[in-house]
This record gives C-alpha cells, structure tokens and sequence, in this order.
C-alpha cells in the first residue's frame, strides 16, 4: 500500500519517463534516400511526445553529412526542422532552400528565412545573378538586399530547386498506389503513398508560384486510397484563401461524380476569400438534393451576413431565430468589427455586380440595409480592395463596382 501511494504521489507532482534513446535503425547504410526517409518519419512519429526528437535527428544527419536528405527535411516540413543545420555546416544546398521556404505559411519560418537572407546577403545576390528567375520568388527581399549589399562570389551554391521535380510529380498518382512497408529501398519507378503524402504536406509553401498544379490536388479528392483522398482535402484546407482553386472546386462540387468527391469539394472552399466562393456556396445550399448541402449550410451560418439571410429566405430556407439574431448583434458589436463586416459585404455585393450574378440585386440590397443599420460607421468604409484576395481582369470593374453600392447606400440612409 505505501509502495502504491509512493507511486501515486510521483505520478501527481509531474515527473515523466526519460525520452526513449535516440537510436537510428542498424541497417542505415543500407537504406535509399526514400527509406532514410521513412525510417525518419517513422521515427519521429513514433515518439511524438520528444519535443526534441527531430533535432536530434537533424544533428545526427549534418554529423553524418546526409545533406540531400537535410534538404528534403526543410523543403517538405519547413526551414525550422534542418535549415540552420545546413547553413551552419555550409552545405552548398542552403540557400535554394531558404529562398524555397520564402513564402511559409508558418510565421517563423519566415522570418527566420528573411534574416538568414539578409545575413548573406552577396552571396544571396551573387546566386540570383547566375539564376535570375529566383528574384520572383520575393522580388520585394531582392530588392531590398540589391539596396544594401553587392554581389559576392556563389559559384559553389546549388541550382534552385524545380517545383515540378520536388512536388508535382508525385502528384500524378495511379489508381494502385502500395505502401512502403518494410522496404528498404524504393522499386524504380513505383509511385508509393508516403510519397504523395510527402508532397501534399509540402505545397503550402509554393502554391502561389504554380497555382495551376493545384489541380492536381483536387483531382486526388476522387482517388481511390483513403489516405490520399484525406491528405489531398487537408492540403486544400491549409492553402492561403485567394489560392484556393474556386472554378476547379465548383466543378467539382456542382459536377455528377461520386457524393463523397462532392462533399469533399465543397468543404475545401472553407478558407477561400475570394466573394465568389460565397456564391458558390448559395448555389449549393440552394439544390436540395445537393450531397453537401448540410455542410454548405453550415459554412455559410458560421459567418452569418444580411445577404445569406435573404438569399435562403428567398428560396423558402429561412434562418431559424438564433442566426438572426447572430446577424442583429453584429450590427451593434464594435466599430472596428462592423466596419469589417461592411468591407466583406461591400467586396461580396461589387464582384457580385462586375461578374453579372444573379444575386447582385439582392446582394446590393443586403449592402444597403447593413449600411442603415451601422450608421455613423459606414462613413469610414472606403472603396477598396485588400489583398486577400485578387479580382484579376475584373479589378477595375470591382472597384468601379464598391464606388457606385457606396454611393447608393450612403444616399439611401
């Protein structure tokens, strides 16, 4: 009894078992590059809760000079999991790395990427002098660094990477696509999950620079293997919103395929902010035999506005008491929130009136109420795109668009 209570008081003041000893597999030597790989992942997986269990592995790796798998490491999972690791030890593959990761969802990632830019930054400059496309990967840091320093000696550097080697051409996916198991090495030319796993997880970063790639993703919604179709939706679900691929989703969605791939489509519209894939979703809830409808519904009523509340009730699908009154409320929530709530209104209702939608007119209309409501916070909404997302060839008419709706609300109040 008084061993059990001794135990229990150990477990109660937070002590944990040591973190299981770091011990790669004995047959390392042997092993690809797609098994490192794996027994890497495999790892890591496997002792989740060692905060420093990829750091041990990254420093094993540089003592090991195994920089080719360093550099997959920090273009599929991010400059923070081994980039300082291959700067440190002056590995030639450093700098496309960094510059790959320039434009990192993740916030550290970029900034940290930014100052190891700008630490080197000759070098950086002397590497763009020889491969002059990579100033498009953030021709703001290039110019910025051509203000502050000259070019240097990089002769030794490696090439920039090729999207379409590093990512996209795992993408294209055979209907059989097997496991790795317990290989060791990869069969020529065998495509296997893990691989397009690997690369689903690694697009964030450079969507932006081939947005027509994401189509790709989208076509492995319909795959056959559980794991790729889950992995191509989460992909979808982390894209920046004006990179989400709204044409290629809406058809998709509104197309006659299989009502798991429907589904699937539509719930990948959830972090676009472009207006239209608002009107996208009207469309959908709006087909009662739609298979996603529910979930159309529901990302629609999480960000409940005065437009969706008469679009369904114009089609007979009024808003029960509760999203009415959410809509209510935010019309006497704070300045700064309202003044938000118009801008979105306002971007909604002018993309609405520039593409001709059916719904202009009541979008217009949801504007101008939403305006009577805020009163003296609607002096302050001005005409103007933010740069969450992109109206591209319809620029000018948007905003010739958000000048005209501003005007007729404001005489209308």
């Amino acid at each position: 009894m008084t061993r059990l209570c001794a135990v229990a008081a150990w477990l109660m003041v937070g002590v944990t078992l040591p973190a299981q000893a770091f011990a790669p597999p004995a047959d390392w030597a042997e092993r690809d590059l797609e098994g490192k790989w794996m027994a890497y992942r495999r790892d890591s997986d496997a002792h989740a809760a060692d905060k420093d269990r990829r750091k041990k592995w990254v420093t094993w790796l540089g003592e090991r000079r195994e920089f080719e798998l360093l550099e997959w490491l920090v273009v599929y999972e991010g400059w923070h999991v081994g980039g300082d690791e291959l700067e440190r030890r002056e590995h030639p593959g450093w700098l496309r790395v960094a510059v790959w990761n320039t434009a990192s969802g993740d916030s550290h990632d970029f900034d940290a990427v930014r100052k190891v830019l700008r630490r080197h930054a000759g070098p950086v400059l002397g590497w763009a002098a020889r491969f002059p496309r990579v100033r498009a990967e953030d021709e703001a840091l290039f110019a910025e660094l051509d203000r502050t320093a000259a070019p240097a000696e990089a002769a030794a550097l490696l090439p920039p990477l090729d999207d379409a080697e590093v990512l996209w051409r795992y993408l294209d996916v055979p209907k059989v696509v097997p496991e790795f198991g317990d290989r060791s090495r990869a069969e020529p030319g065998v495509r296997y999950v893990h691989q397009v796993v690997r690369a689903l997880r690694g697009i964030q970063p450079r969507a932006a620079r081939v947005p027509p790639y994401l189509d790709k993703v989208v076509r492995l919604l319909g795959h056959d293997h559980p794991t790729v179709v889950a992995e191509a939706a989460a992909a979808l679900s982390r894209l920046p919103g004006k990179l989400v691929p709204l044409e290629r989703l809406r058809a998709v969605a509104m197309g006659d395929g299989d009502a798991k791939v429907r589904r699937l489509a539509t719930m990948a519209l959830a972090p676009a902010t472009h207006p239209r894939a608002r009107f996208i979703l009207y469309e959908i809830a709006l087909d009662a035999a739609h298979p996603a409808r529910d979930a159309a519904l529901e990302l629609l009523t999480s960000n409940v506005d005065g437009l969706t509340v008469a679009v369904l009730a114009s089609a007979g699908k009024p808003l029960d008491a509760g999203l009415r009154w959410a809509v209510e409320a935010r019309s006497q929530s704070d300045a700064a929130a309202q003044l938000r709530a118009l801008s979105d209104l306002l971007a909604r209702a002018a993309w609405a009136r520039a593409a001709g939608h059916p719904l202009a007119q009541p979008a217009a209309e949801a504007f101008e109420l939403a305006v009577r409501r805020a009163g003296a916070v609607a002096h302050d909404l001005q005409p103007t795109l933010d740069d969450t997302w992109d109206p591209g060839e319809q620029r000018v008419a948007v905003v010739r668009a958000m000048v005209e709706l501003l005007a007729a609300a404001r005489r209308g109040r």
